[in-house]
């Protein structure tokens, strides 16, 4: 099984945690990035627990991007259950306990006792996260791409933004809040602004291509372990 890693932030609006922010969509950068004039939908068509079909050229499949021949393959594919990975702390007596929520964590691969801290750093990042240590599972149920700013309100709402109406000089608008609580104008904007925040490489021009995924979550054990 795959673990798909979440930043504190992300993890707070799959747990439902934060008032009027539910996640249920993430998007991932394409790596490595097609072209500008990438058509996506001529390279890969993914659907509701369908397959994943690719472009096929000179009778071999790519396993992985291929610029010359415009082939890319997202990392997850719709139909597959994945943990979702979280960062863990260590709490004052040395426990294991995630980063959100505080809960600790006992070990269903083992023997059920809380674990204690085994690891020599001061917060395990997502993206080691083991497998035991998951308390949400979620399935892949589409995938497609996309570019940067092209998010509709409705994904950008999918996506873990809040939005919130506001009075200026200009009368009633409506606000959207990016991960770093800066409220923005528009939906784009504060999408752009969560990115950029995880990825503080990125310049104030770059629209890049990212997969869009939807999730649901399902209940620990519905891939059979």
């Amino acid at each position: 099984m795959n673990r798909m890693p979440f930043s504190t932030w992300s993890a707070r609006g799959i747990l439902g945690l934060d008032r009027g922010r539910v996640k249920t969509q993430t998007r991932r950068f394409i790596k490595p990035q097609p072209p500008d004039d990438w058509e996506p939908a001529e390279i890969i068509r993914a659907g509701k627990y369908g397959g994943m079909n690719l472009a096929h050229h000179s009778g071999e499949w790519s396993e992985n991007g291929d610029p010359e021949n415009d082939i890319f393959r997202p990392h997850y594919k719709p139909g597959e259950i994945v943990a979702m990975g979280e960062a863990l702390v260590p709490t004052s007596c040395r426990k294991v306990s995630y980063a959100v929520g505080g809960h600790l964590i006992e070990n269903s691969a083992g023997p059920a006792h809380v674990v204690v801290w085994p690891w020599k750093v001061k917060k395990l990042p997502s993206i080691y996260m083991p497998l035991w240590a998951a308390r949400r599972w979620l399935r892949i149920v589409d995938v497609r791409a996309e570019r940067m700013l092209d998010i509709s309100e409705e994904d950008a709402q999918a996506e873990g933004l809040a939005g919130n109406y506001a009075w200026s000089g200009a009368g009633w608008h409506y606000d959207w809040q990016a991960s770093d609580g800066a409220w923005y104008a528009d939906h784009t904007s504060a999408f752009a602004a969560t990115i950029r925040g995880h990825n503080p490489k990125m310049g104030p021009e770059d629209n890049p291509w990212l997969w869009a995924y939807t999730l649901e979550q399902v209940e620990k054990g519905a891939d059979g372990h």
